[in-house]
């Protein structure tokens, strides 16, 4: 099954003022993740290049890695913005430029392989920033989690499927390998019993899981990947060799997020965070991995 892109970009347009109240990236864990990275890694007085793939209108990425960094004294000297929707890009610059006196501040609405290969400036220190399948789901199963959250309004979908997340089977994603299907309506009819047999399903899977949304036609709206911490450290691993690279993992609430660095001077800084990066297909993900090996 191919997941249509222009459908993933009308999903998005049509939630631009949703995200744009970031009633939906309450994703706190991964700011704190982010802002102890930047203290880490730079200094009062360093310069830096920012690269935002996919950052829900700006409100949180890059607009907190931006205010972290000027915090801490550390110039940053221009943004390169992207997003798959139209709206939230002009949202994002926007809120960008009402915000910082940046006098370089470039957008590319569309694919983010395309933005990869269109952005001049090299990768610098990559901050990967996923979701945590623990959260998905949890051992217990009368914990509230992201289940709870996709079945309790249809702003995300009327019904849900789930599939293996599988790096190696470029068919992972036919209607044979369903592991479980459920509407909203569904579901909320005998909410625990499917509670329990969706967690069930999802524990019992090695490296995470793919969930897909659908509307009332049936047609797939959204994507989003869910990730065991080991299989996202080892993935970055296998593009990003220990020799060239400082690989770190850090995990906090339902967020999971490495930090790819080069082991040479960084003045480049790039972000795909919020869960953008599991928002794509599997094999997107491998071709977005590979373009940013770059630098």
């Amino acid at each position: 099954m191919k997941i249509d892109q222009k459908k993933i970009k009308n999903f998005w347009d049509e939630r631009a003022g949703i995200y744009d109240e970031a009633s939906l990236t309450d994703n706190e864990g991964e700011l704190d993740i982010l802002s102890d990275i930047c203290e880490e890694l730079w200094l009062s007085g360093d310069k830096l290049n920012v690269t935002t793939y996919g950052g829900a209108t700006g409100l949180r990425d890059p607009i907190f890695l931006i205010e972290t960094l000027t915090n801490m004294k550390v110039e940053v000297e221009s943004i390169f913005f992207n997003d798959i929707s139209s709206e939230m890009v002009v949202l994002a610059e926007r809120n960008i430029k009402n915000k910082f006196p940046l006098s370089d501040c470039s957008t590319f609405t569309g694919d983010i392989e395309e933005a990869i290969d269109t952005n001049p400036n090299e990768p610098g220190c990559l901050m990967l920033g996923v979701y945590n399948i623990d959260s998905l789901a949890p051992q217990d199963s009368s914990e509230y989690s992201a289940l709870d959250m996709y079945m309790q309004s249809n702003k995300l979908g009327s019904a849900f499927k789930i599939h293996a997340l599988d790096f190696s089977d470029e068919d992972s994603l036919s209607e044979d390998k369903v592991l479980w299907s459920c509407s909203i309506e569904e579901y909320q009819k005998n909410k625990d019993e499917n509670k329990k047999t969706f967690l069930d399903i999802c524990n019992k899977q090695k490296n995470g899981v793919m969930v897909l949304s659908e509307d009332d036609n049936g047609d797939t709206i959204f994507s989003s990947c869910w990730y065991r911490k080991d299989f996202l450290f080892n993935l970055a691993k296998s593009f990003f060799s220990e020799e060239k690279y400082f690989i770190k993992q850090y995990e906090k609430g339902r967020s999971l997020v490495v930090s790819i660095c080069p082991n040479k001077g960084i003045s480049n800084v790039t972000t795909i965070i919020n869960n953008t990066f599991g928002n794509l297909s599997v094999d997107k993900q491998k071709r977005v991995l590979q373009k940013l090996t770059r630098g």
